[in-house]
């Protein structure tokens, strides 16, 4: 007789994870609904065991666990973890690189899978080999995992382009039926996200799970406000002293200010304080040995943009302080979630002055391209210079995550101004034929002396997918190799002018999305100039608010 969905769960449980002796809240409700088949929307405050739930669920499945996961630290954390505990993890990110990389992909599913592999959704957007080799194999998946999906929603404050680009992933890998489940993770949402997130993944009504426990009341939350910067950052000085010896988020959220990660981490360590920095712009080196060093308390002060917020699960953070006001209460809700996830007391310190005001508005509108720079994004990058259909279609290699551009980008996409075509090379030159037999690529090569594939496909006629496929076959059967390690690249095509009228659709969605941005954080000043209690404000909001998309 088969085992109950219970009993499989607590055996997994009992075998992998002993220590936790019991499933918590809405873990094995949501891991039961994976099981069955389902596509779910999971809301759990962070320290209540989020990434267990994909662990079990993932475990159950028998088959590989794909986990789309923001940040590079946060990727090898949970592979290390999982590792230590006789489970195969395998996270595909910068660190791998070149050829080292290639052979990584390729291997992949050659032998025994690994149980669990992570990327990060920008890593996703643009790499055409690792799209083909899941594509190649996509029986052997059985979960799909977006950690901190409120990144999905162009509403909020922590939106990530490449997160929307997810769901066409999703289709070219499994096509549009017998998908496997998907879990969608992430502390909170409010209802625009909420909705933004089942449109994009056609989630079912019945999609939510939320968690019993909003709050934890473990969080001893103070709110202070301060007469200017210079009060500020003496008061986060006395802080810093008073909680010596606790390890300590201090959120700056900002980068290149006197007031930045980088200058408050350097004026801090000049007066006796062991502390460094931890954002965006930090290479994936730095920000490894700084969450490894907090983690093992080497490193007690880190200072940090919501970039570590995401990054890293860590449970014995005592203190949390807010030098920049967040954006909204949501975002506050998330990062002070980062404290006391080990059950034990600890502090959420938010220090508050009204230049704070103009600052975060200030980021907030900068956050979104204006008319003038969409146009000319279009005009300069992405506008077609031919009218042929093979010669219109152009290879975009300069991406950052951060950039107007690649907002632009994906609001055209959106917009259906352009089309993506495809993802992988941007020339041939990178691979050699082995063997005389293969005779189509050196057909391929002797119709562009550079080894273009866009050349190649305006000679041969052969569709760009279609040549980039061919050579990922090839080189998974080993009848070409790999001589240096290709570029990766996007293509798109024009699907219609950026008229005048189209602009006007985009800058509108943009204003519409910037001010429900603004609105969000004049609700978090407005809650803090209240002089309420921020536990019992914060835990109304979600219960009123934040309810209303359940």
């Amino acid at each position: 007789m088969a085992d109950s969905p219970h009993s499989a769960n607590c055996k997994i449980l009992e075998r992998y994870f002993p220590e936790l002796g019991a499933f918590r809240d809405i873990q094995e409700d949501a891991i039961d609904r994976l099981a069955n088949g389902d596509r779910i929307l999971c809301l759990m405050p962070t320290g209540l065991g989020k990434s267990l739930i994909y662990q079990v669920a993932g475990l159950r499945s028998g088959r590989t666990t794909l986990v789309l996961s923001p940040l590079v630290a946060l990727m090898d954390q949970q592979a290390e973890r999982l590792e230590k505990r006789g489970i195969s993890a395998q996270p595909l990110h910068g660190v791998l690189s070149g050829e080292r990389y290639y052979r990584t992909v390729r291997s992949l599913f050659e032998n025994e899978a690994p149980q669990f592999i992570f990327l990060s959704p920008e890593r996703m957007f643009f790499d055409g080999y690792l799209e083909h080799v899941l594509r190649e194999n996509r029986d052997r998946v059985g979960l799909v995992v977006i950690d901190e999906a409120h990144c999905i929603s162009q509403w909020g404050h922590n939106f990530r382009p490449a997160y929307k680009a997810i769901p066409a992933f999703l289709r070219n890998v499994f096509g549009a039926l017998d998908r496997p489940p998907l879990l969608c993770l992430t502390a909170t949402l409010n209802p625009k996200d909420q909705e933004e997130i089942r449109r994009d993944f056609g989630l079912g009504g019945n999609c939510l799970i939320r968690s019993r426990f909003l709050l934890r009341d473990n969080l001893n939350l103070s709110f202070e406000t301060l007469k200017d910067e210079e009060a500020k950052r003496e008061r986060l000085g006395e802080l810093l002293t008073e909680h010596r010896g606790e390890k300590i988020v201090v959120y700056a959220h900002r980068i290149r200010s006197e007031y930045g990660t980088r200058a408050l981490a350097e004026r801090f360590r000049r007066v006796g304080f062991n502390c460094d920095f931890f954002d965006s712009q930090a290479g994936d080196e730095h920000r490894g040995r700084v969450a490894r060093d907090f983690e093992e308390d080497r490193l007690p002060i880190v200072f940090a943009t919501n970039a570590f917020g995401m990054g890293v699960d860590i449970s014995d953070i005592r203190t949390v302080i807010h030098y920049l006001v967040p954006e909204s209460i949501e975002q506050y809700y998330q990062e002070v979630g980062r404290a006391g996830r080990d059950g034990k007391p600890s502090f959420g310190r938010l220090l508050f002055s009204e230049v704070n005001l103009k600052v975060r508005k200030s980021m907030i509108r900068s956050a979104f391209p204006s008319g003038t720079e969409i146009r000319r994004a279009y005009q300069d990058k992405f506008r077609p210079k031919a009218k042929d259909e093979t010669a219109s279609i152009n290879p975009w290699l300069d991406f950052s995550e951060e950039a107007k551009e690649n907002v632009t980008f994906h609001a055209l996409v959106e917009h259906r101004v352009l089309q993506i075509v495809t993802k992988g090379l941007q020339t041939i030159g990178c691979f050699r034929p082995v063997g005389a037999e293969q005779d189509e690529f050196r057909k391929y090569q002797e119709s562009s002396r550079v080894g273009s594939v866009k050349i190649i496909a305006q000679r041969t006629g052969i569709p760009i997918p279609k040549i980039v496929s061919n050579i990922y076959k090839w080189y998974d059967s080993g009848v070409v190799q790999m001589t240096s390690v290709p570029n990766k690249v996007l293509f798109y095509r024009s699907e219609k002018e950026l008229t005048d009228k189209v602009l006007e659709e985009i800058v509108t969605d943009m204003e519409e999305k910037k001010r429900n941005r603004l609105e969000n954080f004049a609700k978090l000043v407005a809650m803090i100039e209240s002089g309420e209690d921020p536990t019992a404000a914060i835990q109304n909001h979600l219960e009123v608010d934040v309810g209303k998309g359940a």
